[in-house]
């Protein structure tokens, strides 16, 4: 009900109505100019426009004390909202112009700032007001704006024009894509992140659109390309523990089968490649002969698994209908505790005797027991101090091959260095290439400081590096990556001379041999302990210029 006729209960109304007079001063007006007046009849206030009276009036009105709210040509002491008159919009409390009022109020439905009572529209930006934080444009909070906006305090993310402290994802302004946690831009974040059905990769706080790899979120592991987790890709993918065979986007740990990366087709057991698989297993194209986890496409002759006689040709099995996963029992390797190789104590008198029997032309086959150490992830390019890694744990260093790397290799700028100088680049660098023999010669000398000699056999034919072999002594060798051919491509201008690089250049350790088998025994950095068939190898050692080094 409203209350008639208690002006004089209402000084305060009173107070602000004659503060809002003074300071509306560029723009004077008195009760005799305004269009809707109010007078005194009969102990209430009445309104008046155009000097008749008018009960049908809603809208501002004003007398000797201010503004005032009417409905229906009488001054409503329940109204509190925003009101306009000719000179814009005011905020009313309690029927009374409250010039005091700062923050939020309703026009028609639609949240506009206030300021002293009325609008400004000529604010932009955010501003903090009645409780909350909120984003203006022209003074009206702008409720179709949803993104990041700035404050003294750091980006915020506005929904509908006002902050939402509860968002946690990703959000845009002007300088790309953000990650946003419980509202507020997030710098320190490294990690996935979602906007709407997709997720993505942030680094910093920022979508990274460069980055290619694997990541873990929530307990699962995910493989994103430019960022981007694509739940369409199926395939193979690394991370710091291996490769793994992704499906839908993430690891799939129940898989079981084969799976092909840029090196090759590779078994997987229970979703990661298993370099430890020797047996036959099959993909899309067919049953496949694998060693060491990997497709033996070198392979042709027959293959005895578990006492089955197979036909292989280029590694497939050419039996008809025949489809399956079967382990090798016969040559998967036992799992040995993880200790540095202990070579047998009269390994040195077997090297400097010549031991007739050891050089005798009459063996056919010879295996040395080397453990394989993979190079990556952590040395990508470092198949050469990979190599010479192997063969010092196998005579009994106990040495990593970071450290190698880190500490005893001599390293050089690409394109200005000789690699029978130095490394070109770093070892723990996708983009870098690679080191010759003398390097790794050097780098061996640097470690053992005369404990051993190191000798570089280049230019030594490839069959007589099987003496080294039955005299117990592992050769480093220069082939190429899954023996493909190499091919000259890039070039370089150097201080000694103009020098090209050989593509698909590889590091290896020549292990044994079977002469009746035609195969060689190698710890390949890049898939583990494998064999290769001899004339294949033999031709890629030439290649590669017939580099060779051992240590004695």
């Amino acid at each position: 009900m409203r209350k008639r006729g208690k002006m004089k209960k209402t000084f305060v109304g009173a107070v602000a109505a004659l503060l809002f007079m003074f300071c509306f001063s560029l723009h004077p007006v008195s009760a005799q100019a305004a269009e809707h007046m109010l007078q005194m009849e009969n102990d209430e206030w009445v309104c008046y426009t155009a000097g008749q009276r008018d009960n049908s009036y809603t809208g501002m009105a004003v007398n000797e004390y201010g503004w005032w709210y009417l409905t229906d040509g009488e001054i409503d002491w329940d109204y509190t909202g925003m009101a306009c008159n000719e000179y814009g919009w005011w905020y009313m409390n309690n029927g009374a112009l409250d010039l005091s009022y700062t923050g939020i109020a309703d026009v028609n439905g639609e949240p506009w700032y206030v300021v002293n009572g009325t609008i400004d529209f000529s604010y932009n930006g955010m501003v903090n007001a009645s409780g909350s934080w909120w984003y203006l444009n022209q003074n009206k909070v702008d409720t179709d704006f949803t993104g990041l906006a700035l404050n003294e305090y750091g980006w915020w993310y506005m929904n509908a024009g006002e902050i939402d402290f509860s968002y946690t994802g990703l959000g845009y302004n002007e300088y790309g894509w953000w990650y946003v946690d419980n509202g507020t831009v997030d710098l320190s974040y490294t990690g996935m992140a979602q906007l709407g059905y997709d997720w993505w990769y942030v680094t910093n706080g920022v979508l990274d659109r460069d980055y290619t790899g694997m990541t873990v979120y929530d307990g699962n592991w995910y493989y994103l390309i430019n960022g981007f987790l694509d739940r369409s890709y199926e395939g193979l993918a690394d991370n710091e523990y291996g490769w793994w065979y992704i499906s839908n986007g993430t690891i799939d740990f129940t898989y079981n089968g084969m799976s092909e990366n840029e090196y090759g087709w590779w078994a997987v057991t229970d979703g990661v490649v298993n370099l430890n698989f020797y047996g036959i297993s099959y993909n899309i194209y067919g049953s496949w002969k694998l060693t060491g986890g990997y497709v033996d496409f070198l392979y042709t002759g027959e293959y005895n698994c578990n006492d089955v006689i197979y036909h292989v040709l280029n590694g497939h099995i050419e039996d008809d209908n025949f489809t399956g996963i079967i382990v090798d029992i016969n040559l998967t390797p036992s799992v040995e505790p993880d200790v540095p190789y202990e070579p047998d104590e009269d390994i040195d008198e077997d090297i400097d005797e010549d031991d007739d029997e050891d050089d005798d032309e009459d063996i056919t086959y010879k295996q040395l027991d080397v453990d394989c150490i993979l190079q990556n992830p952590e040395l990508p390019t470092g198949c050469e101090v990979t190599s010479l890694a192997i063969v010092l744990n196998y005579y009994g260093y106990d040495v990593d091959k970071c450290d190698l790397s880190d500490y005893y290799l001599d390293k050089g700028d690409i394109g200005e260095t000789n690699p029978n100088d130095a490394f070109l680049g770093d070892p723990r660098d996708d983009d870098s290439y690679g080191c010759y023999a003398p390097v790794i010669v050097n780098c061996a000398n640097y470690y053992l400081e005369g404990d051993r000699e190191v000798v570089n056999l280049t230019d030594t034919s490839f069959e007589e590096l099987f003496n080294y072999i039955k005299r117990g002594i592992p050769v480093i060798i220069w082939a190429t990556r899954n023996m493909r051919n190499s091919y000259y491509s890039t070039t370089w201008d150097l201080a000694d001379g103009e020098f090209t690089w050989k593509s698909n250049e590889h590091c290896i350790v020549l292990t044994g041999f079977d002469y009746d088998d035609g195969l060689v025994y190698v710890a390949d950095p890049l898939v583990g302990n494998t064999e290769y068939d001899i004339d294949t190898i033999s031709d890629r050692y030439a290649q590669m210029g017939y580099q060779a080094v051992v240590i004695i």
